[in-house]
C-alpha cells in the first residue's frame, strides 16, 4: 500500500481471521525503551481475543547524514542519487526486519498484529496514523529527553499526548 504523503507500507499483517474490540496503535521504534513499552503492554493492557495492534516504524529523513554526504562529497549528482537511494533502502529494510520480528513474537503470544513501515516526520506520520486507523488507544515508550534537548528538538510523545483525540499511554523511561 502506498500513499504520497508518507509512503506507507503494510509489512506484517497476521494472517488469522479477527474482528478486534479494540485496536491499539504502538509506535515502534529499535530502542530499548520501545521493547520495554511492549513488554509493558502485553502485561498491563493488551488482551490477545479483543486487541489487534497496529505496530508503526516510522522512520525520519536523516537530514545529516545527506547534508555530510553532499558537503564531503565530490560526487556526481547520479552518484550522491545513489547514495541517497541506498540509505533510504537500508533504512527501510532495517524497519522491516524490525516490524516482522516484532510481529511474529505477538502473534506467537496468540495477538493480532499490523506493522506499517514509513518515512517521514514521527509527529506528522503519527498524527496521520492516528486519523487513518483510528485505534482506540495509542501506546508508545517516552524516550525521557532531558528538558535542554525537549525544549530545542521537541518530544514526540508529548506531541502526541497533547494532539490526539483518542488517549494515549505513555510507558516512561526504563532504567
Amino acid at each position: 500500500m502506498t500513499e504520497s504523503k508518507f509512503n506507507h507500507e503494510i509489512v506484517y499483517t497476521s494472517n488469522l481471521p479477527f474482528t478486534p474490540k479494540r485496536t491499539i496503535l504502538m509506535p515502534v521504534d529499535d530502542s530499548p525503551n520501545s521493547k520495554y513499552t511492549i513488554q509493558y503492554a502485553i502485561k498491563n493492557i493488551l488482551h490477545s481475543d479483543i486487541d489487534q495492534i497496529v505496530l508503526l516504524n516510522a522512520r525520519p529523513i536523516r537530514t545529516s547524514e545527506l547534508y555530510n554526504s553532499l558537503v564531503n562529497s565530490n560526487t556526481s549528482l547520479s552518484n550522491m542519487q545513489t547514495d541517497l537511494t541506498e540509505l533510504i533502502t537500508k533504512e527501510r529494510d532495517l524497519s522491516v526486519r524490525m516490524l516482522n520480528e516484532l510481529g511474529k513474537e505477538l502473534t506467537a503470544l496468540g495477538f493480532h498484529v499490523r506493522g506499517i513501515s514509513t518515512s517521514g516526520e514521527p509527529r506528522m506520520v503519527i498524527d496521520h496514523k492516528i486519523a487513518s486507523v483510528k485505534p482506540d488507544l495509542v501506546v508508545m515508550a517516552s524516550h525521557g529527553k532531558g528538558a535542554i534537548a525537549r525544549a530545542l528538538l521537541g518530544s514526540v510523545s508529548q506531541h502526541v499526548l497533547n494532539t490526539s483525540p483518542v488517549p494515549v499511554v505513555l510507558v516512561p523511561l526504563h532504567k
